[in-house]
């Protein structure tokens, strides 16, 4: 379905409702839903849930209501003053609820992954089955509510990310307290780690079915001849077909992992930057207590070095104001080398040229029979489309006969044969009878035919 999007910026504000419009529907939809409300309400219900929010201005009903007229609110098609929220209300009121409270939440990825992509062998009997699967499965269910699962879990992960660091930043928080606070929060980064290992298992076992099950077809397919492809033809294109669409799906099934794996990364990140912050907190725990002991000592100290005299207390020596040191000096001795270089001698490598000659003569003569064979393979090719049959034997021998070399009419033919199997309309015949001519060379009798 196409749109534009100067007709969607056109209406974005009428699609998009301000904060105290939008209060009015969610509350008008609470209160149909909690049963306060009936379907069709009217215009004194409207104008309570307005005084119901709590905004800097006064809300004027009657310009909400025709702002709400627009896509949210629906008038009774017979009864006066009576509205209905539409289905792009409940949508809209439904799309922010499962942002902030999602429904999967509370369940384990593992389950929806296994609930939506397991392939069982009924799905793997056959392409068309897995098509099936595929079709009204797959891209319609399965992608949208478990992508859906992922970003909740990964919002889920971002708010207790917020609460770690606010756990972290408490002042005057006891060690123990600190302690169970973060706990919470942290078994939050464990249970998903461990899920997410889950899924990753998951998906890699249902892409090697797929995997599994494309060779499969794929052999069946490579299976035919290419005398089976003439003869059963239709066997064949159907085993091409079955092959192409399982290819298909699962190159979309794998895309679609890809893309998961990518959000999966954002996940793992959340917990990395978690492990972090318990890195952060040990150290924490580890510093106050290194300040605590040195405390002591300094307490400790200066109880030992304390003496009453008349005058009050007062101490001998403490606190200690010089510390004993010694600089280090590094003395060491410039490093002379007396040796002298010695250049490398290049030694001139002398050229074979009889070998040289020998190898130009033989490439040279490779690249001839290479353009031999062109020129005769595009010659025979357009005798073939303007005769619509070819005698390959009979061309075999003229070939042979001006060419005077085996391996030219015979990667002439091997070319052609080979170029009639991608062809449907061309046919090779084959009489298995030998046949001797005057070069004592025998072959079958070949004929190719073009429809």
């Amino acid at each position: 379905m196409s749109y534009s999007i100067e007709n969607i910026l056109s209406r974005y504000h009428l699609l998009i409702p301000k904060k105290e419009y939008a209060s009015i529907i969610i509350r008008l939809d609470r209160k149909i839903n909690e049963g306060e409300l009936e379907e069709y309400f009217r215009f004194e219900d409207i104008e309570y849930c307005s005084r119901e929010v709590e905004s800097e201005t006064t809300i004027n009903i009657e310009i909400a209501v025709q702002y709400l007229l627009n896509f949210f609110l629906i008038e009774h098609p017979t009864r006066s003053n009576s509205y209905s929220l539409t289905q792009y209300a409940r949508n809209f009121v439904g799309v922010i609820s499962d942002k902030i409270s999602s429904p999967y939440s509370n369940l384990p990825l593992k389950q929806n992954f296994e609930k939506y992509f397991a392939l069982d062998q009924d799905t793997l009997a056959s392409a068309e089955q897995l098509n099936n699967w595929f079709e009204l499965s797959f891209s319609l269910i399965s992608k949208r509510v478990v992508s859906d699962h992922i970003e909740s879990l990964y919002d889920d992960l971002k708010e207790a990310t917020k609460e770690l660091n606010e756990i972290l930043l408490v002042e005057n928080l006891d060690a123990l307290k600190l302690v169970e606070e973060f706990s919470k929060v942290f078994k939050k980064f464990v249970d998903r780690s461990r899920e997410i290992r889950e899924v990753i298992n998951f998906k890699n076992k249902v892409l090697k079915q797929l995997n599994d099950f494309e060779n499969e077809l794929y052999k069946k397919y490579d299976s035919y001849s290419a005398s089976q492809r003439t003869v059963n033809k239709r066997e064949f294109e159907s085993s091409r077909q079955d092959w192409d669409t399982v290819k298909e799906i699962a190159n979309n099934v794998k895309a679609f992992f890809d893309q998961i794996d990518l959000r999966l990364d954002n996940i793992s990140n959340q917990i990395h930057y978690a492990s972090k912050k318990l890195n952060e907190l040990g150290e924490t725990f580890e510093k106050k207590a290194l300040l605590k002991v040195n405390l002591k000592k300094i307490l400790r100290l200066a109880l030992e070095d304390m003496k009453h005299t008349d005058t009050g207390v007062r101490f001998k020596s403490f606190p200690l104001k010089a510390i004993p040191s010694q600089e280090v000096y590094f003395r060491a001795f410039k490093r002379y080398d007396f040796e002298m270089e010695q250049p490398n001698a290049i030694v001139p490598l002398e050229k074979d040229a009889e070998y040289f000659d020998t190898q130009e003569k033989e490439f040279l003569k490779d690249v001839n029979s290479q353009e031999r064979i062109s020129v005769w393979v595009d010659n025979l090719k357009q005798r073939l489309e303007s005769e619509k049959q070819l005698n390959l034997s009979s061309e075999f021998q003229k070939i042979y006969l001006e060419e005077n070399n085996t391996l030219i009419p015979l990667r002439v033919n091997y070319n052609l044969i080979i170029d009639s199997q991608s062809n449907i309309g061309d046919e090779v015949i084959i009489e298995k009878k030998l046949g001797l001519t005057e070069d004592d060379i025998q072959s079958w009798k070949i004929l190719q035919k073009r429809k």
